[in-house]
């Protein structure tokens, strides 16, 4: 597993929701806010296999979400 999809995971956990995704000269940017604590980060690639398995971890949350009203990793 890539490095930064394990972070993406890691900040999905402690409750950091992707809100914005950037598109620049092959770089893929995933803005994450935790807005509980008003914190941001954002993980970056430009890797296709990687940027691939970030977003089939985003897409399998929405899939979720769509399910049961709540993503997979649901954070009190």
């Amino acid at each position: 597993m890539s490095k930064n999809l394990k972070d993406l995971q890691s900040k999905y956990e402690e409750g950091y929701r992707c809100i914005y995704k950037e598109e620049k000269d092959g770089l893929t940017t995933l803005h994450l806010k935790d807005f509980a604590r008003e914190k941001s980060h954002t993980v970056s690639s430009n890797e296709n296999m990687e940027i691939g398995a970030m977003e089939n971890f985003l897409d399998d949350i929405e899939l979720e979400k769509k399910a049961k009203g709540h993503d997979i990793i649901c954070t009190d």
